[in-house]
């Protein structure tokens, strides 16, 4: 009897929870659920942690769901038919991938006046230099786009700005942003509340300010010929790239994967919802295996990549490949991988 197709579903955030919850409840498929050490973390509870309001277990919690595998690991490399984790391999029929957008470093160790992060942990760590700023200026700088949340960062310039209001302090909060108009791509009027917040809480919003990646890297925010003066702290909310495990799949000029209105990518088998994914065009169309990319290419860092062939767990290893290889077939099933969430289709997985 042929088993039920099974999908791997990596990272545990809004979009890969959503994405298992929609195929749990799909009859004859098998969901496992890969995220690094088990934990999902609430990225919004960043700005709580930030300003000392809150701590960041707080915003982690061990993922449990009945009726999927949980794999408390990193996903490292994905192709047609298989998932790399911890240097082996797994058959899967078909894989959603959530892993987020990561982080460029914000090289701190030359000031202590510059702090970069942009999630629980590491908001964390740098919140009591954040509270320990009392008087003068803070700035809240978005290095560059896209960027996860992107109403967070005026949301904590709003937080820090009321802080001081409320205790008193002479703290002036300035939000410097590249956007011309405040996430212009949902429109204007989300844009303009935000502004307005912004100016209710004491916040100066400066448009259209750029900042040098290379003097990011080295712990400097170089204030630009028409800035501000120099703060006694400026906050980074740091590059955002693709993350590892997609980057092949990325777009040249952006962190962001190309994918169709049913989220799959110009790899077979392979879908990609959340931050790591571009804005579905209706009517787009990505090029199949066979055009565009090879299906042998593997969207992983070749460190990452065992120089084994790929083989299914509790058998025998296959041996290596070899660049006469053809490319390993999908397990029986694979032609039905499912929808991802949010997108239903009549009768079934595709």
């Amino acid at each position: 009897m042929t088993s039920a197709p099974l999908v791997a579903v990596v990272g545990a955030g809004p979009a890969g929870l959503a994405a298992v919850r929609r195929l749990r409840a799909s009859r004859g498929v098998r969901v496992v659920l890969v995220v690094p050490g088990g934990l999902s973390e609430y990225l919004p509870g960043t700005l709580a942690v930030a300003t000392g309001d809150a701590r960041a277990a707080r915003y982690r919690t061990r993922v449990q769901l009945a009726g999927v595998e949980v794999v408390s690991d990193r996903a490292e490399a994905v192709e047609p038919g298989a998932l790399g984790t911890a240097g082996s391999w797994r058959r899967v029929d078909a894989v959603i991938a959530a892993p987020g957008l990561a982080l460029h470093a914000v090289g701190s160790a030359t000031s202590r006046s510059i702090v970069g992060f942009w999630d629980p942990t590491g908001a964390e760590a740098v919140a009591p230099r954040i509270g320990a700023v009392e008087r003068g200026v803070v700035d809240v700088v978005i290095s560059s786009l896209p960027y996860r949340c992107p109403p967070a960062p005026y949301g904590l310039a709003m937080r820090l700005a009321r802080r001081a209001r409320r205790l008193g302090l002479p703290l002036h909060v300035r939000l410097l942003t590249p956007e011309q108009h405040p996430l212009a791509v949902l429109g204007r009027t989300l844009g303009d509340a935000l502004v307005a917040g912004c100016e209710d809480a004491g916040v100066e919003v400066r448009l259209g300010t750029l900042v040098d990646p290379d003097a990011l890297a080295e712990g400097k925010v170089p204030a630009p010929d028409n800035g501000p003066d120099a703060a006694d702290l400026t906050i980074v909310v740091p590059q955002h790239h693709a993350s590892p495990l997609v980057a092949d799949l990325a777009d040249a000029n952006s962190p962001l994967v190309p994918v169709d209105a049913r989220f799959a990518t110009e790899m077979a088998g392979v879908f990609v919802v959340g931050d790591a994914a571009a804005s579905p065009t209706p009517g787009r169309r990505i090029p199949p295996h066979g055009r565009g990319r090879s299906p042998r290419r593997q969207c992983c860092p070749s460190s990452a990549h065992p120089s084994s062939a790929w083989r299914a767990p509790m058998r025998r290893r296959r041996p290596r490949r070899t660049a006469s290889s053809t490319t390993a077939r999908a397990p029986t099933g694979a032609s039905r991988s499912p929808t991802p969430a949010g997108h239903h289709r009549k009768g079934g997985p595709p």
